[in-house]
C-alpha cells in the first residue's frame, strides 16, 4: 500500500470515541433550539436562493 493510500484510510478513521459522540449529543439535547418543519425549512432555504 503506497503511503498516499495509508493517509487516506487514517483520515476515515473516527476521532471520537462512540461514548464521546453519544455525550455531546445528549448535552445538546439538553437545549432549545428554534425549529420548523422539513417543508417550511426547504421553502426557507429555496427562498435565501433565490436572492
Amino acid at each position: 500500500m503506497c503511503a498516499g493510500a495509508l493517509r487516506e484510510v487514517e483520515s476515515l478513521r473516527p476521532t471520537k470515541s462512540p461514548a464521546a459522540k453519544l455525550a455531546s449529543i445528549r448535552e445538546a439535547a439538553l437545549y432549545s433550539f428554534p425549529t420548523a418543519g422539513v417543508e417550511e425549512m426547504n421553502r426557507e432555504i429555496e427562498r435565501g436562493y433565490q436572492r
